[in-house]
């Protein structure tokens, strides 16, 4: 049995193994074009990170997360070498959804029991053993725990594509009532920078300009121009997001933790307005889930 955890993130999706797509694809009858990675399924192609698909609040409506949730199972079973096998899979939901959403959310991979799918080229036999759901941005504390002992009281900001999730811990438990979801992911920010842009008739993608903010090369005549959007952009939202947690009565100067895709892009910038003491890895929500459910069958056979 492979103990595996997913991040269905909005954004990206991503597995403990460090494998990462964007949350999205484009759906065909006929095999890809090109070296894209792909899903097929029951004869439907599925070309993996083509697009992004819209927010989706409840996962469980469309097979869009389930889709995408073969494909790391799929790249679990080739980087061990084995064309079939059985999961347990650990999972994730936002704070504000997790009580509401938790048993539809479990149901909804339990009920599929598994597929047989293609991945790049390989068939597969996927099995679900078990799936447990627990909640997005602890879980992710839970790999830093050890690092973040030193600290009595730290607030934990999940830096996610469409929402920030804001949780306070203190002696290492999470604090009752402390618990919020903001709709202020950093997808505002990149559509904010795009408008910007086009009012210059400068297009680029998402891709791109994630890849400007990281430092990456980007190929376009103006890049000057539009890095020089890029970076009011970037200043712009990172004082609109230190604002809102002010609002929320968040002291910027006491300990905080920055979680998600969205805080390992904006670290530096983060870290010039607020006492950071601690970044989680990219990974850290789906490593979580799959050591929450390690512990739980742990516990078990102890018992």
């Amino acid at each position: 049995m492979i103990t595996i955890g997913i991040d269905n993130g909005n954004f990206n999706t991503k597995s403990s193994d460090g494998v990462l797509y964007p949350s999205g694809f484009t759906a065909s009858t006929q095999p890809q074009i090109g070296d894209s990675d792909y899903v097929e399924l029951e004869g439907v192609y599925y070309a993996l990170g083509a697009v992004r698909a819209p927010v989706q609040y409840d996962k469980t409506r469309n097979d869009d997360a389930w889709i995408l949730t073969l494909a790391m199972l799929a790249a679990a079973l080739r980087r061990r070498n084995t064309d079939e096998g059985s999961f347990r899979i650990g999972v994730g939901l936002p704070l504000m959804a997790y009580a509401a959403q938790r048993e539809n959310m479990r149901e909804y991979f339990l009920r599929r029991g598994g597929a047989r799918c293609g991945y790049c080229g390989t068939q597969y036999e996927i099995r679900i053993g078990d799936c447990g759901v627990y909640p997005q941005g602890y879980a992710a504390f839970l790999t830093q725990y050890s690092d973040l002992a030193p600290y009595a009281s730290v607030t934990h900001v999940d830096i996610g594509g469409y929402t920030i999730d804001i949780f306070r811990t203190q002696d290492g438990k999470p604090v009752p009532g402390s618990m919020m979801s903001v709709p202020l992911g950093t997808v505002t920010m990149l559509r904010t920078i795009q408008a910007e842009l086009s009012r210059s008739d400068i297009l680029l993608a998402e891709t791109q300009i994630i890849t400007a903010m990281r430092g990456g090369i980007v190929d376009h005549m103006r890049i000057d121009e539009a890095m020089r959007a890029i970076d009011m952009g970037r200043e712009r939202y990172v004082q609109d997001l230190c604002n809102t947690l002010r609002e929320y009565q968040i002291d910027l100067e006491s300990p905080i933790n920055l979680i998600g895709g969205g805080a390992a892009l904006l670290e530096d910038a983060l870290r010039e307005r607020m006492h950071v003491v601690g970044v989680a890895d990219l990974y850290a929500n789906a490593l979580g889930y799959k050591l929450w459910i390690c512990l739980l069958y742990t516990s078990d056979a102890a018992d």
